[in-house]
């Protein structure tokens, strides 16, 4: 049984843990503290029975160029024994719900993905994100585990309003 709530800044640590698990980007722990800080973010976490994060998504109100009021999904994921349970959808559903609540207008919703990530891709256009662009050599700078291609294109995803 797993259940979802509000992410704070105390959930920090185990967010980043989670992230190191599950994905070859880590942020500093730094990062996590400034997004779950600010009043522009929409942040959850999954606990698993043991109040062990499972899952998180971490998430923010960015401007685009047409100072549009735009959702920006930083960082979803989803340890492996708790995949294809539809814990990131229910995230990224929680995400637009916080972001559109008290009426606010959100333009779009957008995220990158690697290429590469097959399962993460088709999850994501489930929910209504489509592919916009490809962006070259997104994941260059990150330091390569076994198994995961260095400098690697991302898809930028996103659903418009």
């Amino acid at each position: 049984m797993t259940h979802i709530r509000k992410a704070t800044v105390d959930d920090s640590v185990a967010m980043d843990a989670c992230n190191r698990v599950v994905l070859p980007e880590n942020y500093p722990l730094e990062a996590y503290k400034a997004v779950l800080a600010s009043p522009e973010s929409s942040c959850f976490l999954v606990e698993n029975e043991a109040e062990q994060c499972v899952a998180y998504i971490m998430a923010r109100i960015e401007y685009n160029r047409h100072r549009e009021r735009t959702g920006h999904i930083i960082s979803l994921g989803v340890l492996p024994a708790y995949r294809r349970k539809g814990l990131a959808s229910q995230l990224i559903q929680r995400v637009e719900a916080d972001l559109f609540s008290g009426g606010r207008r959100l333009h779009s919703l957008f995220l990158h993905v690697r290429k590469s990530n097959k399962g993460a891709i088709r999850c994501y256009q489930k929910q209504g994100l489509f592919r916009s662009k490809k962006v070259k050599r997104y994941y260059s700078g990150v330091v390569a585990q076994p198994g995961v291609k260095q400098n690697e294109d991302a898809y930028r995803m996103e659903k418009q309003y």
